[in-house]
């Protein structure tokens, strides 16, 4: 076992050496051609929404032991442990690299595909140099990920809202559809304002979004009064005044907690409305509100 990891290191300084001098000219490698992947043999790359017209893009290097006066092909196949799908993940590639004359390195670029990573689940993609002439780092693994970095101007804008509730006073289950708007609060850009929450009655909600780096990020709000209209009645010859908006996770726990999911742009919150009457009466409804951005 010792044997074979001295094997390997000497292996890997040799190519490492051999490239170097390769592109600086300062040639004493004098053995046969041997061909490996020249930068490495992993790298994982953040597959984003608003990539520029350069990005979701990997340039994968393979290189020679030696300068030939003549172009050498390198054959490559896709291995078949890879949990990327050629075509669907990343862009068809040739799976041929060409190193050209007087030169020792050649390039393969792999493109990924953002709106085919359906989950957060990382793929990769493993490629393997063909062919006996290879030195031990012929195996390359490429871990391609969907990556959604926050930025609240991607937030802000209309959303469609479904919206399911549990009603106290009638015991009854009902689900309504209306929009709301959702826009920055300029002190802090981790904070939203949803305004007409509850399908309207110039009611707004602040949430605030988590900071920890992750494409699905928990929202929290605190206990907030807002809204009301005169014109409406909850219970006979009384109309409700304010509309109190608390976390259902108060009371179920982590179960019902909030959350954004910044690549889809949603936003789901599981939330206790409490409609506040002239008198000291009140009216509550419970259920999920799962807002989706037009």
């Amino acid at each position: 076992m010792k044997k074979k990891n001295i094997f390997l290191i000497l292996t890997l300084l040799v190519s490492t050496v051999t490239y170097y001098s390769c592109e600086t000219e300062d040639h004493f490698y004098n053995g046969p051609e041997m061909f490996s992947f020249a930068e490495g043999t992993y790298a994982a790359l953040d597959v984003t929404p608003n990539a520029p017209a350069d990005g979701n893009k990997y340039q994968i290097t393979v290189g020679s032991t030696v300068i030939t006066n003549s172009d050498r092909i390198v054959s490559l196949s896709i291995s078949s442990e890879s949990t990327a799908i050629e075509g669907t993940h990343f862009a068809a590639i040739n799976k041929q690299v060409t190193i050209p004359a007087g030169k020792c390195l050649g390039t393969l670029t792999i493109s990924a595909l953002y709106e085919n990573f359906i989950d957060d689940a990382a793929k990769k993609l493993i490629l393997k140099l063909d062919g006996d002439n290879t030195l031990s780092d012929s195996v390359f693994t490429l871990s391609m990920q969907k990556s959604c970095p926050y930025d609240p101007s991607n937030i802000m804008g209309t959303y469609n809202v479904v919206d399911t509730r549990w009603y106290q006073n009638t015991d009854a289950e009902t689900s309504i559809n209306y929009e709301v708007t959702i826009s920055e609060v300029p002190s802090d850009p981790y904070q939203l304002k949803i305004a007409n929450i509850g399908s309207g009655y110039g009611s707004e909600l602040i949430i605030s979004i988590d900071q920890v780096e992750s494409n699905t990020r928990k929202v929290t709000f605190t206990d907030q009064i807002s809204g009301s209209d005169p014109t409406i009645s909850i219970k006979t010859g009384e109309p409700f005044g304010a509309l109190t908006y608390e976390q259902l996770s108060k009371f179920f726990g982590p179960s019902k907690n909030n959350y954004v999911n910044v690549c889809a742009e949603q936003i789901v919150l599981n939330i206790l409305i409490s409609y506040q009457g002239a008198g000291a009466w009140e009216v509550h409804s419970y259920g999920t509100l799962t807002l989706t951005k037009k």
